[in-house]
């Protein structure tokens, strides 16, 4: 590789530093543009056979680095200690080893022990790192411990740039070299997002040297301190620790798979709130409580409110752990049926002298009689009411009656349409199919988009299966996602007993013994409880032994499960999930109002525990757990690493997938929805970005089409460098972070480079986090739009990603 900084041959070029453009390459934090020349042998006129193009920064630090960055207040981060926890998979000898680190990176701009300064941004050197677009150099130390003074094992070398539009984010791109130690000799590389106000935040180990050749890998980054101006302080932080240091004992955002995956493997299970059960701040409880303990659905009623509340919640979950989102179910019903029916009684009818019965009874707290002079008052809370009909029996004046209701078609679709909604069940007594059928049509194009359609029927002994397979018929040629079964046993009925969920694992044994039923996945529903799995064992219909052995190489979206999917896709719970959270949700109300049951931190932990070992005996966490704290009562390791260590445990048994996405970035220099800014060249921030040596800091949208208006799932965020001596060529680094859609919470990191005159272009994903931990892949980038005096591009990227 020839790299001339002189000379008519010249190939590299300084774009920014402390002093611009101008600034000397042996200075730190000098930025470089190449364009070098590769060639088989040292002569320069040996056989060309490549380019080598990119940027690079200088990050040693000078003796005179405490006199630079006067510019920036002596009060702005006078002291960063990130904790960094990775996990790392190598292969030395042809072996694959786990190592997990835990060491603190000191990041500081100010003070005697000064390590980073900003070298370009929109307003050169001197402007802030809270800027979008501000590029920083560092060399910082990494230490043993989160004090300064504590044993230095290391540097962290390289740099980040300020890559999203309200200056709230970094891109990083650094290596650690450690320099003393176990790991002396070695370095790792590491590559990603980092929103760095997140208390918890998540990116890649994208390489390493010595120890670490061939890693792979991913880091947890906690703030143990940090000093930032006023205006991007985070607010109140609330006491959640003790939530998150059981949900990652027990390992549930590692071992968590997707909804699909879940439903191939045996371990599916879903919430369900209730069809007609309608009050808003319970549902957003329970789907916070439920999405936490790893869930792979919620269902809840087919009303607008109610799906933003299950929504609300849990966003509120993935704020306090962040790991993947659970599917969104709304249930209907084609006719009259138990689940879409409301209790209702005039209290002014009922004697003063009642032993309210009903009131007792009642499972939702949905009956609530004040008793005032002459007359009872209030009656039945009609959101809380789900229509369990307990209350109907015991009326001893028989007072109470029962208010049916089909949903809207035409509402239904207009919900299924929303962006925040993934699944549709039909409730249906599948003892005639004509007003199926009518449903059916009725939602018509609404279905086509959504990733789950389900239908929930009871056992109609011989004719079951003859129903089924005309539904299916009815459904099929507008079927275009999964489809799904759920045997309602024994409706509304999981918390009253035991015994409750017998006839639903009678059901599950008559389906599956059935060789003429349609297709679909087999999920138990009505009188399911704590007893459901074990009661599944004994028929032989449990199959979910590990997380990972059933887990099959797959592009998502797939119509049916394959052959090897398990007899029973999985489990429902409704009034006993319901039951054993409520309780806590009911003192959370009792003794703070309609709260946000995360604002008190105690009570969330007792209906997570609770939530937990219901949702875990499906799930399998209890052998998880049992490893782990076998594991760690015989060592010093930390309880943050212990989700990291199950997957020591486990992930030599997964065996990787093949996902494929096809999405749209939208690259605007210009326009009041500029997305991206020059912040270095050879002639500063002003320089052309189709100048060699430009470099620009983007936070570009990401949508599932071309239209601009199309639907927003991401941003790509990082930089871009002019790499091409004639400037027909740029190298991209930055990552693609899902902010919606199946991936929502995960981020890709892509690099390479973009001849963009070229109608078609390769480049690749080095990594990624979250549902694309220890991925590889390679993507296919085309131009859909270019406005090149304009400097407005809309880039089609088809990516193919193999991951665990």
């Amino acid at each position: 590789m020839h790299d001339y900084f002189t000379g008519h041959d010249t190939s590299a070029i300084t774009v920014a530093g402390k002093d611009g453009p101008s600034t000397d390459i042996d200075h730190f934090g000098t930025i470089v543009a190449i364009d070098d020349l590769v060639t088989e042998g040292p002569d320069r006129s040996t056989k060309k056979i490549g380019r080598a193009q990119d940027s690079r920064s200088e990050t040693k630090k000078e003796k005179a680095m405490s006199n630079l960055l006067s510019f920036v207040s002596n009060s702005f981060i006078p002291l960063v200690a990130v904790s960094l926890l990775y996990w790392a998979y190598t292969f030395p000898n042809g072996q694959p080893k786990q190592t997990n680190l835990v060491c603190y990176m000191h990041d500081y701009y100010t003070g005697h022990d000064t390590s980073a300064m900003t070298v370009a941004g929109k307003n050169g050197p001197s402007t802030s790192i809270v800027d979008f677009g501000t590029l920083a150099a560092i060399d910082d130390a990494v230490t043993e411990g989160p004090d300064r003074s504590s044993k230095e094992i290391g540097r962290a070398q390289g740099m980040y740039i300020n890559s999203q539009l309200d200056g709230r984010a970094l891109h990083m791109m650094f290596s650690v070299i450690f320099t003393d130690g176990k790991y002396k000799g070695s370095t790792l590389e590491f590559q990603g997002f980092d929103p760095f106000i997140a208390e918890e935040r998540e990116f890649s180990i994208v390489s390493g040297t010595g120890g670490f050749r061939f890693v792979k890998g991913y880091v947890i980054m906690t703030t143990e301190s940090m000093d930032i101006p006023r205006k991007l302080s985070h607010g109140n932080t609330k006491n959640l620790q003790k939530v998150k240091e059981v949900l990652k004992t027990s390992g549930v955002p590692s071992i968590a798979t997707s909804p699909h995956d879940s439903l191939q493997n045996g371990n599916w299970v879903k919430l369900i709130c209730g069809a007609s059960f309608e009050d808003v701040v319970d549902v957003r409880n329970l789907s916070l409580v439920y999405t936490l303990a790893g869930v792979d659905c919620i269902d809840c009623a087919a009303d607008a409110s109610v799906v933003s509340a299950v929504n609300e919640g849990i966003e509120a979950a993935r704020e306090i752990l962040h790991f993947r989102r659970p599917w969104v179910m709304i249930s209907v019903n084609d006719d009259e049926d138990l689940h879409f029916r409301k209790a209702e009684f005039d209290p002014r009818d009922c004697p003063l002298d009642c032993s309210r019965p009903c009131e007792n009874v009642c499972p939702a707290d949905a009956i609530l009689l004040d008793g005032t002079p002459g007359a009872l008052k209030r009656g039945v809370i009609t959101e809380r009411c789900y229509g369990c009909g307990r209350c109907f029996p015991v009326c001893p004046y028989d007072k109470i009656r029962a208010i049916t209701y089909v949903r809207d078609t035409v509402a239904t679709a207009e919900l299924l349409r929303r962006d925040d909604v993934d699944a549709v069940e039909i409730h249906t007594n599948g003892r005639q199919t004509v007003l199926f059928d009518k449903l059916w049509n009725g939602l018509g194009d609404s279905v086509t988009t959504l990733r789950l359609v389900a239908v929930s029927l009871p056992n109609n002994g011989d004719s079951t299966i003859s129903s089924m397979n005309t539904m299916y018929s009815i459904m099929e040629a507008n079927l275009r996602c999964l489809n799904l079964w759920q045997l309602d046993g024994r409706p509304m009925s999981g918390d009253i007993g035991r015994g409750a969920t017998r006839e639903s694992i009678a059901f599950a044994v008559q389906l599956t013994g059935a060789e003429d039923k349609p297709r679909g996945f087999l999920q138990l529903a009505g009188g399911t409880n704590a007893q459901t799995v074990d009661g599944l064992r004994k028929v032989g219909l449990f199959k979910t032994t590990n997380m990972t052995e059933n887990s099959k190489g797959r592009s998502l979206p797939l119509t049916s499960p394959n052959l090897s999917h398990a007899l029973i896709g999985g489990v429902a719970y409704g009034g006993y999930a319901r039951k054993i959270v409520g309780r806590v949700l009911s003192s959370v109300q009792s003794d703070h109002g309609h709260a946000h049951v995360e604002d008190h931190p105690e009570h969330l932990l007792n209906a997570v525990v609770q939530a937990l070992a219901l949702v875990g005996g499906v799930k399998c966490y209890s052998k998880a757990m049992s490893n782990l704290l076998n594991f760690a009562s015989n060592s010093f390791i930390p309880l943050l690493a212990l989700p990291l260590l199950y997957w020591a445990y486990a992930f030599h048994k997964r065996q990787p997938k093949q996902t494929n996405l096809v999405f749209y970035v939208h690259d605007y220099l210009s326009g009041q929805d500029a997305s991206a800014i020059t912040v270095a060249g050879k002639e500063g921030p002003s320089t052309s970005i189709l100048q060699f040596g430009t470099l620009l800091a983007v936070d570009d949208p990401v949508t599932v089409g071309p239209d601009p208006s199309s639907k927003q799932i991401g941003r790509a965020q990082g930089m871009y460098i002019n790499s091409q001596l004639d400037g027909k060529g740029l190298h991209l680094v930055f990552s693609v972070i899902f902010t919606d859609g199946e991936y929502k919470g995960s981020t890709l990191e892509i690099q390479g480079a973009d001849i963009f005159a070229m109608k078609e272009r390769e480049f690749s994903v080095v990594s990624g986090t979250g549902y694309f931990r220890f991925v590889k892949g390679y993507g296919i980038m085309t131009t859909e739009f270019m406005d090149i005096p304009n400097l407005r591009a809309i880039l089609k990227l088809n990516v193919t990603v193999k991951h665990y």
